[in-house]
């Protein structure tokens, strides 16, 4: 091997070299430091646990915290506010990690329990739930109606949350009510704190079908059996109704199906959103 080739194999060893033992930012050096400083103070208070056990009397963790919000300071001194946790305030981190090592202390202790899913309580990691304990949280939460729960593994379920609320009835992907005696679809809709939605037509209206519209006046209840009236061509633009009094259903397949129209009598199935 030739000298220059050992002098450029060389060259290129030292600069690879260089690249990986590349100095850590200020920002890497204040976590570091600060990771260094927690579990410092975490084995600390450990001790001053065991020192209270072994010799009587209550833990003094007063030394723990004096060496813990010096250094800690410093590491945030030393990194510029450049630390990636932006936790300045000491007090912060002392009262999560002290709470942290109460509960460690406890559990060595047989006095509590570890934190798993399943214990009723939310405090494990990774849980959003646990049991009846939703951490605040209902279908409302997330724009729905109905009853939020949790599942066996701690994680929200929203199976028994709805677009539709009670009364309504969900169908073909929309949410249906059947509208009081004289009402249009805009009213029945408002007392599902809805409105108006032009499935109302698409569906079991003018636009939709008589199987859609049957399907429907079953669903909420509505007197009378089948269509007596099927496609029909009406006076009202009604959609799917029926006339309560007499269970004379009907859908009319014109004039076009609105919000707005309403009729003695009768009952019309509305779509809300």
């Amino acid at each position: 091997m030739t000298k220059t080739l050992k002098a450029a194999m060389a060259a290129a060893i030292v600069l690879t070299a260089g690249a990986a033992l590349a100095a850590p930012s200020a920002a890497d050096k204040c976590q570091a430091s600060k990771n260094k400083v927690a579990g410092a103070y975490y084995a600390c208070r450990e001790k001053a646990d065991a020192t209270a056990i072994s010799k009587g009397g209550s833990p003094d963790y007063s030394k723990c915290a004096a060496k813990f919000g010096y250094k800690w300071d410093g590491a945030e001194t030393a990194g510029a506010g450049m630390c990636p946790d932006n936790v300045v305030m000491t007090a912060d981190v002392d009262a999560y990690i002290a709470g942290q090592a109460t509960d460690a202390a406890a559990i060595v202790a047989g006095t509590k329990s570890i934190p798993t899913c399943g214990d009723g309580s939310i405090n494990a990691a990774g849980e959003h739930c646990d049991g009846i304990a939703l951490d605040g949280y209902t279908c409302a939460s997330f724009g729905f109606h109905g009853t939020l729960t949790c599942t066996p593994g701690c994680d929200l379920d929203l199976s028994g949350c709805t677009t539709c609320p009670a009364p309504g009835i969900e169908y073909g992907g929309a949410c249906w009510v059947l509208g009081a005696v004289e009402a249009d679809c805009d009213a029945a809709c408002a007392t599902l704190g809805l409105v108006y939605d032009d499935a109302t037509s698409i569906i079991a209206g003018s636009e939709g079908s008589d199987a859609n519209c049957t399907a429907l006046l079953d669903l909420a209840g509505a007197t009378g059996v089948g269509l007596d009236n099927p496609s029909a061509v009406c006076t009202f633009a009604l959609g799917c109704a029926v006339y309560s009094e007499f269970g004379y259903r009907a859908r009319c397949a014109s004039p076009p199906t609105d919000s707005s129209t309403y009729a003695v009598g009768i009952q019309r199935v509305c779509a809300c959103r």
